[in-house]
């Protein structure tokens, strides 16, 4: 039996759709990879804060527990204000 002969746009096609095929196979297995970013073997949903002995460091953490009720807090304004001190510089340049 002789194999029926193959034109170029016949054979293009048949590139095309195996192309199309790997690429939805190689997405369908990527998406049934639900792994879990780590950082040094734990996953990121998992790790705890390191607690800090700066109070700067605690006080943004208690204002940012607040959420939205912390824009009327004057002790948040404060700590929100020597934290822009602390990251931007001194305003006169020392």
């Amino acid at each position: 039996m002789r194999w029926p002969r193959i034109t170029a746009p016949t054979g293009a096609r048949i590139i095309a759709v195996v192309m199309v095929a790997a690429i939805l196979a190689a997405a369908a297995w990527h998406a049934g990879h639900k792994v879990a970013p780590t950082l040094s073997g734990v996953p990121v949903g998992i790790m705890t804060p390191v607690p800090s002995s700066d109070p700067l460091a605690a006080g943004l953490a208690r204002c940012e527990a607040l959420g939205l009720r912390a824009d009327g807090d004057a002790g948040c304004a404060a700590i929100w204000a020597e934290n822009r001190r602390r990251f931007l510089g001194d305003a006169k340049g020392h």
